[in-house]
């Protein structure tokens, strides 16, 4: 049977999350992008634990994630865009060593090869002897080897490290599959570009992984459109970091110099600042701090956001959609951490919840929105084995993991600043222009094809609130008995009840779909918890196909504490009168959104459906593609606008209020931008914007070096 990636969880981790919850500690807010005293504590920390074992100059900088395995896809991501920023010539392939062949499955499930895989471009091997044999086949973009071979083989260390001198290979270990203890990080001479760390640094307790760079290996992401293209939603979640910070201080591995530093990054905002500005990601660091949107939170309760400095300020980005019922739930302690029990089948019991809410007889479980995504499309191409297109549209944003990724190219959110940064794609996709002109006939032409094995799509694209085309949906589902595709839909932003009274949108229509992707409200604001929903048609075509690997899929991110929590959350709001107020209240607040755009000069429309909405901005006086670094800056600009005017926390002017909020709540955020936006005029978010940049550029300098302001 396939091991999952986590285990029990112990009583010092229910007591973690507890005293979270109970002391009202912000969880979750703007993904891997919060300024958290947990994340720059951590970047710290390893920087300094990588320093010390290599005995070689930092800072090493560090890019969360949820799993080891997003992680390496991390990381397999930081090998390609270093090749076509240097423009090395290369096709972007990395050569991975994984002993115990692990990886491949998540990254190549269908077993169709490098050219042809999911994720392709990716040459799995078995020991560093073959790697060696194979580095004169072509010039590589990056090395990823597992650090045991890696030691056991000190003789090719040279060659290695002369193929990549001259291809500019980038060579990166991981540390996947390794007991923590206190020799883990005591290995001298490893001179590597990155490391790669997984759910081990949290003692598998809590969904964990991580990316850490050398500083020349971690420049390609060190600038502004860069660093804030990179994040994920529940990557560098406070308790999660808390956990490793634990663990690694149980495994003696936290020096008293280090002490003294953690203890003052967590006790002021500016060293916190200064410390994820070193150690973490610096141009976010530093337009955090420039745009106001560095805060410094003491309590986060249901919507409520109390500052350090006395401020009481309403959350409505919900982090980023993650918003079922509000920061620390007040019933997670009783109901959850008290009554857990570490031989529960808490996920059965989720499972079957989530049959009747969804319809859906699987449950696979993932640990974030992109991995949930990568599960549900492994499992349609699983169980079509002699097709290969799948059909996706321009504008779709399904994540950034190596399978997502390829869906989420022609995304509308901003990107990578180099064209095909990530380089190869799929390489059997179709996408679909909905502005282009004939688009519908195209699209029936595609869907005609017998090779299209899925259609992929978010019914409302989640970046700009844009619902589909009824036209194009009533195509996908005109043609796909004759077409004989599987239809899969992301309801990562849309599921459980955003959208009006239906747990997923999708199940208001006469599409028949056969997966889904959800997670965010699943983590109920506290641990990250993603699922791919799958028909038992689909589930039982992709077993017939691989048995073994639809085991290992199945199991792998199967968290028994996750799924407790999340079926407490599930089961405190399944009740249909609650379901229909607040589905009243989400037509109640868009109403009143409207109204306060059809009254203001910098507001053109009010954009989405149910509890995902946005205030677009007049094309009038900006004219700037959000895509762009221009548009993302007015946008942060106007958003610091509100929060300062408003006391409304809503980073990209998308809503997210926790879906079961109550009418005064909503009312009151209503009020505030009513009150806050009506002397808002064009010129006031460009002097913003600028005055914005301004401090940004002097940031660079304010900001001393590690050594100083760590020391000091």
């Amino acid at each position: 049977m396939a091991r999952a990636a986590l285990t029990s969880a112990t009583r010092s981790t229910l007591d973690l999350l507890a005293e979270y919850n109970l002391s009202q500690r912000c969880n979750l807010l703007i993904g891997s992008n919060t300024i958290s005293a947990e994340g720059a504590m951590l970047g710290f920390l390893l920087d300094r634990l990588l320093q010390r074992a290599q005995a070689r100059g930092g800072p090493y900088r560090t890019f969360f994630t949820n799993s080891g395995v997003e992680a390496v896809g991390a990381a397999i991501k930081l090998c390609r865009h270093s090749s076509v920023r240097h423009r090395r010539a290369n096709d972007g392939s990395v050569l991975i060593v994984d002993p115990e062949q692990d990886l491949r499955v998540f990254f190549d499930p269908t077993e169709q090869g490098s050219s042809q895989s999911l994720a392709p471009g990716l040459c799995f091997v078995e020991s560093l002897d073959v790697a060696a044999d194979r580095l004169a086949e072509k010039a590589w973009s990056g090395v990823i080897v597992a650090r045991s071979e890696w030691e056991a083989r000190p003789r090719l260390h040279d060659a290695f490290a002369d193929a990549g001198h001259e291809s500019g290979a980038l060579l990166v270990l991981s540390n996947l599959g390794r007991d923590l203890g206190g020799t883990y990080f005591s290995q001298s001479g490893i001179q590597a570009d990155a490391h790669i760390f997984g759910e081990d640094l949290s003692a598998r307790q809590l969904p964990f992984g991580c990316l850490t760079m050398s500083q020349r290996a971690h420049s390609v992401w060190n600038n502004i459109k860069d660093a804030a293209a990179h994040t994920t939603t529940f990557g560098g979640a406070a308790v999660s970091l808390r956990a490793v910070l634990e663990a690694l201080d149980a495994a003696d591995l936290i020096e008293a110099e280090d002490k003294i530093v953690l203890k003052r990054i967590e006790g002021t905002m500016t060293a916190r600042v200064r410390a994820f500005h070193h150690y973490v990601n610096p141009p976010m660091a530093r337009l955090n701090d420039a745009m106001g949107m560095a805060l410094d939170i003491k309590s986060a309760l249901g919507s409520r956001l109390v500052l350090s400095d006395g401020r009481e300020i309403i959350d409505s980005g919900g982090g980023s959609g993650s918003n079922l019922r509000g920061h620390n739930p007040p019933d997670l302690v009783e109901n959850v951490l008290t009554a857990h029990r570490p031989d529960g089948r808490y996920y059965d019991q989720l499972e079957s919840v989530l049959q009747v809410l969804t319809g859906y007889p699987h449950s696979v479980p993932a640990v974030s929105g992109g991995t949930a995504v990568d599960l549900a499309v492994s499992f349609a191409m699983l169980a079509q084995p002699d097709r290969k297109t799948i059909v996706s549209f321009r504008g779709n944003y399904s994540g950034k993991t190596p399978i997502s990724l390829s869906l989420s190219k022609h995304g509308t959110l901003l990107t990578e600043s180099d064209r095909e940064a990530f380089r190869p794609y799929y390489a059997n996709l179709e996408y679909i222009d909905l502005d282009e002109p004939g688009c519908e006939s195209r699209l029936k032409t595609v869907l005609n094809r017998p090779d299209v094995a899925l259609v992929w799509l978010e019914l409302i694209q989640g970046a700009e609130c844009r619902p589909i085309p009824d036209s194009i949906i009533e195509l996908v589902h005109r043609c796909k008995a004759s077409g004989g595709y599987l239809v899969g839909i992301d309801e990562v932003l849309t599921g459980g009840w955003r959208i009006g009274g239906d747990f997923l949108v999708h199940r208001r229509l006469a599409l028949n779909v056969d997966v889904s992707a959800m997670a965010k409200p699943l983590s109920d604001m506290t641990v990250p918890l993603g699922v791919a929903l799958v028909t038992d048609d689909v589930y039982r075509r992709a077993a017939a196909r691989n048995p073994k690997l639809v085991e290992k899929l199945t199991r792998h991110y199967r968290c028994e504490l996750s799924a407790h929590i999340a079926l407490n959350a599930l089961s405190g709001c399944a009740d249909p009168e609650r379901i229909v107020t607040a589905t009243r209240l989400q037509e109640m607040f868009a109403e009143g959104l409207r109204r306060i755009s059809a009254q203001s000069r910098i507001f053109a429309a009010v954009s989405g459906e149910g509890g995902l909405i946005r205030l677009t901005l007049s094309r009038r006086w900006f004219p700037f593609h959000r895509r762009s670094a221009l548009g993302c800056a007015l946008e942060m600009a106007l958003a610091e606008l509100v929060l300062s005017n408003c006391g409304v926390f809503v980073p990209i002017l998308r809503f997210h209020q926790r879906i079961f909020a109550d009418e005064a709540e909503l009312r009151e955020v209503l009020n505030r931008l009513e009150r806050g936006t009506r002397q808002v005029r064009p010129v006031h978010v460009y002097v913003n914007a600028v005055r914005g940049l301004l401090t940004y550029a002097r940031r660079a300098r304010y900001f001393r070096s590690a050594v100083d302001w760590a020391t000091e």
